[in-house]
């Protein structure tokens, strides 16, 4: 059953691939060479609305995050499962290894 699964997602990947390259070829929608920069010549950090968009989620995930401590206290019990545990604290390593990076960044 997961072959069957895994052979269904693979198949709708390529259909899915397929039909971007060919609609995007179809509309003429594919970057032209005269686009390209030379890598000095690149922005690599600007305040755009791409970082105001993460501000914004990130001020609305805080709160969420509020709200359901006050809700339900300052328990973040991942479940019974060792599964849900290990998953639940991956996410929070992967959280503080963003905010260290963010403050490092900086």
């Amino acid at each position: 059953m997961a072959f069957y699964i895994l052979g269904v997602f693979l198949v709708v990947l390529v259909a899915t691939a397929l039909l971007l390259h060919y609609g995007f070829a179809a509309l003429e929608l594919f970057p032209s060479a005269d686009q390209v920069r030379a890598v000095p010549e690149r922005e690599f950090f600007k305040f755009d609305y791409a970082f105001w968009f993460n501000m914004a989620f990130l001020a609305l995930t805080a709160v969420f995050l509020v709200w359901k401590v006050k809700r339900t206290g300052f328990s973040f019990s991942a479940g019974d499962g060792a599964i849900e545990k290990m998953l639940f604290w991956l996410a929070v390593v992967a959280y503080a290894w963003l905010g260290v990076r963010l403050l490092v960044g900086l």
